[in-house]
């Protein structure tokens, strides 16, 4: 008897996190059909007061539960509405590649890979921008030779479908089809990513600190609500750094208070939201502000 609701409970707790929730999102799929969700904004609309679905560490979809930030790839990430990418770089010395890394967790999928789906995207989506991030996951080559291969990846794919000033653009119209790079590699091309405002305190160190991360990202929101001369990066990922609280464990919590927020509050402007296993719900919550 024992044994039978032993096993009941694991079965229930292995449907429960692989369920695919209003604010949290543990599959390889997505119910969301945001491909144009852009379309519809003026071409006058500022991009200072963008409201945009983001994910963080977005190619991180390997390595175990502490490792993994995300479970769906990066088209299917921006199918949802995603439009904002943390890609992660490390360079591989004997074929000269850039490949996605968490720390040392291969992700199956080069940058070759990233660009071409997201450059396929805006093929078919042509009114739509997405905004990247650009960081060295590691020391294997300095930031000067990073620069040289990253670019040399721009001209294979195409220079004109990136924006590269490292201003940030003033409308939407002069985005659309294209990257907006933000650089967080020195020499690269984009906009600063110091010189962006931005949450990023990531450290849950325990279970009953994941309230205190929700408090970090409502204050920044609010913060910046009605900032329309800047744009800002809040982050909702965390994990510990004692290694106790995973990063699909931080998501449940912390996306289910943000998605509850966001619907109760007059948010004018969120800014990019960085998040781990954002599900529908919050996604187009965040959209809707862009209204």
């Amino acid at each position: 008897m024992k044994k039978s609701v032993i096993l009941m409970v694991l079965v229930l707790l292995l449907q429960e996190s692989h369920a695919q929730y209003d604010y949290y999102n543990w599959t390889a799929d997505t119910r969301n059909q945001k491909s144009n969700w852009m379309a519809s904004l003026s071409d006058y609309k500022r991009v200072t007061t963008l409201s945009i679905p983001g994910t963080h560490d977005s190619g991180a979809r390997y390595g175990g539960v502490a490792v993994a930030c995300q479970s769906l790839s990066i088209a299917n990430q921006l199918k949802a509405g995603i439009r904002y990418l943390d890609i992660r770089l490390s360079y591989n010395t004997p074929d000269k590649k850039l490949y996605v890394y968490h720390g040392i967790f291969y992700q199956h999928i080069d940058l070759d890979g990233v660009l071409t789906q997201v450059i396929n995207f805006l093929n078919n989506n042509p009114r739509e921008a997405v905004f990247m991030r650009i960081k060295r996951e590691d020391n294997s080559i300095d930031d000067r030779g990073f620069v040289g291969r990253f670019k040399k990846y721009m001209n294979d794919h195409g220079s004109h479908y990136f924006y590269t000033n490292s201003n940030v653009p003033h409308y939407l119209k002069e985005i659309r089809k294209k990257t907006v790079l933000i650089e967080n590699v020195s020499g690269l091309p984009g906009i600063r990513w110091r010189a962006m405002p931005k949450q990023d305190n990531w450290d849950i160190k325990w279970a009953w600190y994941r309230w205190w991360k929700f408090e970090q990202v409502r204050d920044f929101m609010v913060k910046y609500k009605d900032d329309t001369s800047r744009l800002v990066i809040n982050h909702s990922s965390g994990s510990s750094s004692l290694g106790v609280v995973y990063p699909y464990y931080a998501a449940k919590y912390v996306n289910y208070y943000l998605l509850d927020y966001l619907k109760q509050n007059d948010i004018r402007k969120t800014g990019i939201v960085a998040m781990d296993y954002p599900g529908d719900a919050l996604i187009n919550e965040i959209i809707k502000k862009n209204n």
